[in-house]
């Protein structure tokens, strides 16, 4: 996960393609400050205040 974002932060990465749910969920990580919620949070509510689900 590290060697990832080291890579893109320091622009040696042109297009990143994942074949795996897994590897996504670990780039977006990786990538921002992530929180568990709720599952019964309505993602529209979420997204009103800039947060997406990932999973």
């Amino acid at each position: 996960r590290e060697s990832i974002r080291y890579l893109v932060q320091h622009g040696m990465v042109d297009v990143l393609v994942t074949t795996a749910g897994g590897v996504e969920e670990d780039l977006i990580k990786c990538l921002a400050p992530t929180f568990i919620g709720d599952f019964h949070l309505r993602g529209r509510d979420l997204r009103q205040n800039g947060i997406n689900r990932c999973g």
